[in-house]
């Protein structure tokens, strides 16, 4: 199995479904494998795969775009810890004094100065590095948060277990299928 470029271009007219299945159309066209394409894969966007229809061309959604679907789904469930971690993420980016304050502390428990990260909303597997990277660092979190008296709300116990707990399999499944090791 191999894969192929087959063009690159700005696309400004408006993503309809018809436009977007004549441009791929023009492609295919172009490099003269109209009559040759036997599958077509994307992300699960209803004009892309409406365009597949149009085409009649068989369509099949990405998988990593469909775990990622479903993951944000999940993640909802896990709303309130979630944005618990982005507040305090946001704090540390926005603080001076209480970034300064958690390097030092994280240097005074000797552990690795790691910055907390921010998420992506289109990327989970971003909402997951973010928490990971929040666990990794949760004492001197909770330490700092408190000695700086930090205007966000503290995690639970139960909050800071469940915290990678649910995404952690899903990173491992999208990094396998998204790598060079995924074959057929």
């Amino acid at each position: 199995m191999s894969s192929c470029l087959l063009d690159c271009f700005e696309f400004s007219d408006r993503h309809t479904s018809e436009n977007l299945a004549e441009e791929l159309l023009r492609v295919a066209r172009g490099w003269q494998v109209d009559g040759k394409v036997v599958c077509c894969v994307s992300d699960n966007a209803v004009n892309i795969t409406k365009a597949m229809n149009i085409l009649k061309w068989t369509h099949h959604p990405c998988l990593a775009h469909t775990i990622n679907l479903i993951v944000r789904d999940a993640l909802k469930v896990m709303k309130p810890t979630v944005d618990k971690v982005k507040a305090a993420v946001e704090y540390f980016h926005r603080s001076t004094v209480g970034a300064e304050k958690l390097k030092s502390t994280q240097c005074q428990m000797g552990l690795p100065e790691l910055k907390p990260e921010q998420d992506c909303t289109t990327r989970w597997n971003s909402t997951f590095y973010m928490l990971k990277r929040f666990l990794e660092s949760k004492d001197a979190i909770i330490s700092t948060l408190a000695i700086v008296n930090a205007p966000v709300d503290a995690l639970t116990q139960e909050e800071w277990e469940e915290v990678c707990r649910v995404q952690e399999p899903f990173e491992q499944v999208t990094v396998e299928i998204s790598g060079e090791r995924y074959t057929m």
